[in-house]
């Protein structure tokens, strides 16, 4: 890992100058853990950014493998979360426990379990907590009770905003939801458009653009060039390929995948919806 803070100053109109500070940590190689994280609680910190640069974060049967406190703000950008397990009865998030906010982009959530929301869980408990997915995939979770993908809950009035662009939910399993492939989420989702929902349980807030039971022909987690650790690839008949126009800022805030091929291929066509742009090699 590599840390970076750093501190500005940004003036405000005829106040005083406001002191803002941002906590960079990049990420160098895979990581196994062997104890769970602490928890990531600083909402002095204006936003705390973990560029995994294709890399996998793996909880090795701990979880959540990242817990986001109340008021404290969390980039995640090309990382996979994997391995994560947070147990018992009340074990809310595999791979995330959110309170806070959590921003996903170009990275995927696979293979993590909990009793509720097996891949992420956002828990409104003060006054909000936000979880936005931007070209990512959240697939192969399980939870045994509910939102195999994502479960989401807002307690004592507080706020839950779930916002998704351009991202696939696909295979995830709740156990006693009793449904073909499981659900993929507990809550409905507000939709920016250009996603696909394997099952059409995220009930999004849909645009015209969604694939609502979508085929997401996932491949199993591989190494794929010029990645350098494992991401899930596009099958030949997945509906997630050439789905989002080429038109300046419509394939999401990054211009590759995760694995740093450029967005889209071929260059003119479209991009492909999640984080693994699919091309003929």
């Amino acid at each position: 890992l590599r840390r970076h803070e750093t501190t500005s100053t940004t003036t405000v109109a005829q106040k005083r100058l406001v002191v803002r500070r941002a906590l960079d940590i990049e990420f160098l190689a895979d990581i196994v853990l062997t104890a769970a994280l602490p928890p990531l609680a600083n909402p002095e910190t204006t936003i705390i950014e973990l560029r995994g640069n294709g890399h996998t974060l793996d909880g090795h049967d701990h979880g959540p493998i990242l817990s986001i406190g109340p008021d404290t703000s969390v980039t995640v950008e090309r990382l996979t979360l994997t391995g994560g397990v947070t147990p018992g009865a009340d074990g809310c998030g595999g791979a995330a426990f959110v309170a806070g906010l959590l921003s996903l982009r170009d990275s995927v959530v696979s293979g993590n379990s909990a009793a509720r929301g097996g891949g992420l869980c956002v828990i409104g408990q003060d006054e909000y907590a936000d979880l936005i997915l931007n070209d990512s995939v959240v697939t192969g979770n399980t939870a045994q009770l509910g939102g195999g993908g994502i479960f989401a809950l807002a307690e004592g009035g507080a706020t839950v905003i779930l916002g998704i662009y351009d991202s696939t939910l696909s295979r995830n399993r709740a156990i006693a939801a009793n449904a073909p492939e499981g659900r993929d989420c507990w809550q409905p989702i507000s939709s920016d458009g250009y996603n696909l929902d394997g099952v059409t349980s995220c009930d999004f807030f849909h645009v015209d653009d969604d694939r609502p039971g979508g085929r997401a022909d996932l491949l199993p987690l591989a190494l794929n060039s010029p990645g350098a650790t494992a991401t899930h690839a596009l099958g030949p008949d997945s509906e997630a390929r050439d789905r989002v126009p080429p038109e300046e800022g419509l394939c999401g805030p990054l211009e590759t995948d995760q694995r740093g091929v450029t967005r889209p291929q071929p260059i003119g066509g479209g991009c492909d919806i999640g984080a693994y742009e699919a091309s003929d090699e």
